[in-house]
């Protein structure tokens, strides 16, 4: 089975070494970006099971990663998961209704966020199993 590949999208550097950190710590591959601009191509060139994104930062926020990232690979299957430390009911209803988008509030737990991502790919792995 491959190596599961996470894209990590924080302005702020110590966010990205601490998830970086951790997730390679568990297993994953990671590679990391400082804004939705840089993510973006990133996802333009690469194929990545996971990307996650803080919601506010200069030049493209989370919000537009996302919807630029949907709008040119529709049928994409990576899951988006879209934090910030300001709760926005609006926000959240937003990720309710795009496809394979979560929102979580920051701080981000990385006991919770590990529990995400195996959630997601244990269902992932079910439904390989299930189609092969």
């Amino acid at each position: 089975m491959r190596e599961k590949r996470i894209l990590v999208v924080d302005y702020q550097p110590h966010v990205n070494r601490i998830l970086q950190r951790s997730l390679i710590q568990r297993g994953y591959q990671v590679s990391a970006a400082s804004n939705g601009e840089q993510a973006l191509e990133l996802l333009r060139t690469e194929v990545f099971d996971v990307v996650i994104t803080d919601y506010q930062m200069p030049r493209m926020d989370g919000v537009a990663l996302c919807e630029a990232f949907r709008a040119e690979k529709p049928d994409s299957d990576t899951l988006m998961i879209l934090s910030t430390a300001v709760a926005d009911e609006r926000l959240c209803e937003w990720a309710e209704h795009m496809p394979n988008i979560l929102y979580i509030e920051k701080p981000v737990s990385l006991r919770r966020l590990n529990e995400i991502l195996r959630a997601h790919f244990d269902q992932e792995n079910t439904a390989t199993v299930n189609m092969g």
